[in-house]
């Protein structure tokens, strides 16, 4: 898709500066076309028409403005896939409603280096009429310039590196950034807001601890003196914020995790730190400790990393209700702020003592049955052995009765075979 760049800004700016640098570092300038007579020999930022010629060509749009016409040839806008133009924050309509129509992706760069009034019209005081006039037109204006899909400031030169960062990744279109694209995009005070110097990695920045935090039911805060240590207790969670802010453009989400070495040390995100395109304001996350001692953070210590990624498309945004929070208690409701969590410890003691009178009961119950089991037990057991011991005998004088009774009727047996002969002896004689 083709890609156009329109850089946004109010009268002096500095639109014409940052477009002759990028001119020399060639890149593809779009030359809009006018109806004003040019305003020295040498003037070729248009293409010059009189009324007469003023639409012989297509225009991708058109402004109408008292003295004379400006507008973009069709023709102009299609000789490159990727270019660049300016537009008055004013006029920044006509350009909406011209992206309905025209094959481009536009991307609007907002150049934020104006901060009153004042100032407009110290640096236009040669030309008068660029001036403006009231309060509440440049207030507008402003408005317009903060609601482009990045916003930049600065000066000249680090405009410039900014915006040839958004082109590089819009062209490239995917991956991480990588640490010259955020740090010329830090530079310009977009990406992130109140950083430290030094801190940008090879693809990431680290983040630091600020001073207000959450911690088992209450906010506490860090200082230079008594308390210069957050502490998560075991077994706890603590809700922290970092000392920088989200300044994301439209087209860069970004994401979070912690430090690998607190990590190795039982420390754990426990949130999904996803952050929206275009989402301005501040950045909080849940540690938890997963071990059994305390887990210790310097103040301003640095905790985890955040990385920077070029969605595939131009989004509209985060429209959320956290836009611009910076604040604690805007993101947290009092009746969240109820539940103390990371008690774990100090309940399981509460368990222990309010469960050791209870067992006591019930130790003198157990051991008052199993007195009344033993002596039950000891009981049926002598009976058992009286039983045993009774049967026995008994046994015992049936086997003894039966051997007598076995002699004695050996003894008859032998008589009766003594008596069976005689009678045997008696008949063989009498024959």
């Amino acid at each position: 898709m083709k890609t156009l760049f329109v850089l946004v800004g109010i009268q002096g700016a500095g639109k014409s500066t940052v477009l002759e640098a990028l001119v020399n570092k060639g890149f593809t300038i779009l030359k809009p076309s006018t109806t004003r007579p040019p305003r020295h020999p040498s003037d070729n930022e248009y293409h010059f028409e009189t009324d007469q010629t003023w639409g012989n060509e297509p225009y991708a749009w058109e402004i109408q403005r008292p003295n004379a016409k400006y507008g973009m040839r069709i023709s102009e806008l299609e000789s490159s896939d990727s270019c660049i133009t300016v537009f008055d924050p004013k006029q920044l309509s006509v350009l909406h409603q011209a992206a309905e129509h025209i094959k481009h992706e536009i991307i609007t760069i907002g150049l934020n280096t104006i901060a009153s009034i004042g100032e407009q019209n110290q640096r236009v005081t040669r030309d008068t009429s660029r001036m403006i006039i009231t309060q509440s037109d440049f207030d507008e204006q402003l408005k317009t310039v903060c609601s482009s899909d990045i916003v930049i400031s600065g000066d000249s030169d680090t405009l410039f590196h900014a915006i040839k960062s958004v082109i590089s990744i819009i062209s490239s279109r995917g991956g991480v950034l990588n640490k010259e694209i955020i740090s010329n995009f830090i530079n310009a005070n977009t990406l992130l807001l109140k950083t430290k110097p030094g801190k940008v990695q090879t693809a990431s920045y680290d983040l630091h601890l600020a001073d207000i935090y959450w911690c088992q039911g209450k906010f506490q805060t860090l200082d230079n003196y008594n308390n210069h240590k957050l502490i998560i207790p075991p077994y706890s969670y603590v809700l922290v914020q970092a000392q920088e802010e989200a300044n994301l453009p439209k087209f860069i989400s970004g994401s979070f995790d912690l430090k690998v070495s607190m990590f190795f040390n039982g420390l754990i995100l426990s949130n999904g730190p996803q952050v929206d395109p275009g989402y301005k304001g501040a950045l909080f996350c849940m540690l938890y400790n997963a071990n059994d001692e305390p887990f210790t953070l310097k103040r301003g210590s640095s905790f985890a990393t955040i990385q920077f990624f070029i969605t595939s498309t131009i989004s509209e945004g985060y429209k959320g209700p956290y836009q611009n929070k910076v604040d604690f208690m805007d993101f947290i409701k009092q009746k969240g702020l109820e539940p103390k969590g990371g008690k774990i410890l100090e309940r399981l003691d509460n368990l222990n003592n309010n469960l050791a009178p209870k067992i006591s009961t019930y130790q003198t119950i157990f051991w008052a049955i199993a007195a009344i089991v033993l002596g039950v037990s000891a009981w049926l057991w002598s009976m058992l052995y009286s039983v045993y011991s009774t049967a026995d005998s008994k046994v015992s004088a049936a086997e003894e009765n039966l051997k007598k009774f076995e002699v004695q009727l050996k003894k008859a047996n032998t008589d009766l075979e003594k008596l069976q002969k005689k009678l045997d002896d008696k008949n063989e004689k009498s024959k």
